[in-house]
């Protein structure tokens, strides 16, 4: 249920912005909730406001390899991700620095 509060607070942040048609969401791949669950939610919660959704690539910093590359998702569902470094010689799953694509933002209000 936590995307409930996560979408209450874009909804408020972007009314308080002035948002009253639309808000455009950056939603990156690694990030708790998919595009599809905030477009849905918010729906739920306001459906006057119309929600656009911006996917993020993702990007990782590995300790291992000392490589930035992206991530290999090997499962994501409702709150979480698992991935592994993408370098065919790694594939390491610990210590992975996001660098991109792990949150989501609001990048633009009407």
């Amino acid at each position: 249920m936590h995307e409930i509060s996560i979408c209450n607070r874009i909804l408020e942040e972007a009314k308080k912005a002035g948002a009253i048609k639309s808000i455009t969401i950056e939603v990156g791949e690694l990030a708790t909730l998919s595009g599809k669950e905030i477009i849905d939610t918010c729906k739920d919660l306001d459906p006057k406001i119309k929600i656009y959704i911006k996917e993020i690539k993702n990007k990782i910093s590995c300790p291992i390899c000392e490589k930035e590359n992206s991530a290999t998702i090997l499962e994501k569902g409702h709150g979480y991700a698992i991935y592994e470094c993408s370098s065919p010689q790694c594939r390491n799953k610990k210590d992975l620095k996001i660098l991109q694509g792990g949150s989501i933002r609001i990048v633009e209000i009407e």
